[in-house]
């Protein structure tokens, strides 16, 4: 809150054919006082304000005795109210001058013990209780700065630990998200391993079935060949045979087409799937290592702070020990 502030015109003026020294000063902000109205002026005519006579500055008991309206002050016959503004005239410069310093040193005055008043002395209606014996003001102030050097160190702890624990709860995040990642890609490559080993027994059996076909297709050419079949007979049969061997060729074709998607494509995607997986389990085991690292560093930070609030609540209970009334 701004200090109390007063605006004070100092100027000479002429009255009556003489020279006089007129003080004219204003509260204009309160400050700690409860308002501006810090001059009480007398009432010597009820009807006219002009002829109101400062009494003095006021007193911290005016500030319930008389009121701030002057209408008031007349209607409850208080005999004087309380003003913001007043004007002194004096017949000298050098009385003048003394005047608005020593106006000046009552208002400071005011201030002050207006000040000291409301933070120390005034209690409220039902009064202060004191506990006796008291301890000496040095007591007091040791074992309050005791107590207040132990905050910044809960503080600290606290901190570190509310940090460290938002640490660890991302780690725990990550870890989930690696572990989800990680079943889908075991199930990928489960699903994989699969229809590649699917696909090698078919081309084991094509290739077995190919051998067998192979092998009746030249035993019949032998025994075409051998037999007592009439030339065209035989010649019908080779036809046959023929067109056995373009069967056998696509056929061979076909079984050579589906080992190389076996050992390039259906391999490559395996290959890639069984590496993430092995990559994801390597970041799962990490990711667990730098989780249980992060628990036990919580640990230690928990630790920390039950050490320094319990030294916190020693020393704050050495402050109500002497000041009962002390509020952390």
């Amino acid at each position: 809150m701004a200090g109390t502030q007063v605006n004070q015109n100092r100027k000479a003026i002429i009255v009556g054919g003489s020279s006089k020294y007129s003080i004219t000063t204003t509260c204009t902000v309160a400050g700690t006082l409860q308002d501006v109205n810090i001059f009480l002026l007398d009432i010597i005519t009820d009807t006219d304000p002009k002829d109101d006579v400062l009494n003095r500055v006021i007193e911290i008991a005016d500030l319930n005795s008389y009121p701030t309206d002057r209408d008031l002050a007349v209607a409850q016959n208080t005999g004087a109210w309380r003003s913001a503004s007043v004007t002194l005239v004096y017949d000298d410069v050098a009385t003048a001058n003394a005047a608005w310093k020593e106006f000046s040193n009552r208002i400071n005055t005011l201030v002050e013990n207006t000040d000291v008043y409301f933070a120390e002395f005034e209690t409220l209606d039902d009064g202060q209780v004191i506990t006796y014996p008291t301890a000496d003001e040095s007591a007091q102030t040791a074992v309050k700065a005791a107590y207040a050097a132990t905050v910044p160190a809960l503080t600290a702890a606290q901190d570190a630990l509310t940090a460290h624990t938002a640490e660890c709860t991302q780690l725990e995040t990550d870890l989930a998200t690696i572990e989800s990642q990680l079943t889908l890609a075991t199930s990928d490559s489960s699903t994989y391993v699969s229809i590649q080993a699917s696909l090698t027994a078919i081309n084991a059996s094509d290739n077995f079935n190919y051998g067998t076909l192979v092998s009746n297709q030249a035993l019949l050419r032998t025994e075409n060949g051998a037999s007592d079949a009439t030339t065209v007979q035989q010649d019908s049969i080779e036809t046959i045979l023929v067109g056995n061997d373009a069967a056998l060729t696509q056929f061979a074709t076909q079984n050579a087409a589906q080992a190389t998607l076996l050992t390039g494509s259906v391999a490559a995607v395996v290959s890639t799937l069984q590496a993430r997986v092995t990559s994801l389990t390597q970041q799962k085991n990490a990711k667990l290592v730098e989780l249980n690292n992060c628990h036990i560093a919580s640990s230690k930070l928990q630790a920390q702070v039950i050490t320094a609030t319990a030294t916190s609540e020693v020393a704050l209970a050495a402050v109500v020990a002497i000041c009962p009334d002390f509020v952390p």
